[in-house]
């Protein structure tokens, strides 16, 4: 019985994690989404000099949304992970763990990345509108 007891725990415990992860990715796609809205909504008052800026941001946002995508099926192999492991043997724990680990990396490194993003492009924008 406390096998199962702490099995359930375990699970509730990396359930939780996984939810975590997943409200940050939600804020780095929906931040990511409000940019290129932005972008769209003040790209038409640029001139032609500055296209070539503008459509640097618009491939980093790109880029961004893929990360996005490459994580959001690490999210999904972890579910899948945890939903198939019937029993947390020594084995699969490890499996579980590292992959949280990894995941949790690769957050906080999209976090930094969109962070900078963000900063940069709000940056550019405060220079050059109205020029």
């Amino acid at each position: 019985m406390k096998q199962a007891y702490t099995d359930f725990s375990r699970r509730e415990q990396f359930r939780f994690e996984i939810t975590t992860m997943k409200r940050i990715l939600n804020f780095i796609v929906d931040d990511n989404i409000h940019l290129k809205h932005r972008l769209a909504a003040v790209a038409p008052g640029f001139d032609q000099n500055q296209l070539e800026h503008i459509e640097n941001f618009q491939n980093r946002f790109i880029m961004q949304d893929e990360l996005a995508v490459l994580l959001n099926r690490q999210l999904s192999e972890l579910n899948e992970l945890l939903a198939k492991e019937i029993v947390l043997n020594r084995e699969s724990l490890k499996r579980i763990k590292s992959m949280i680990a990894r995941i949790f990396s690769n957050l906080n490194v999209a976090e930094a990345r969109a962070k900078k993003l963000r900063k940069e492009f709000n940056n550019y924008l405060s220079e050059n509108i109205g020029k």
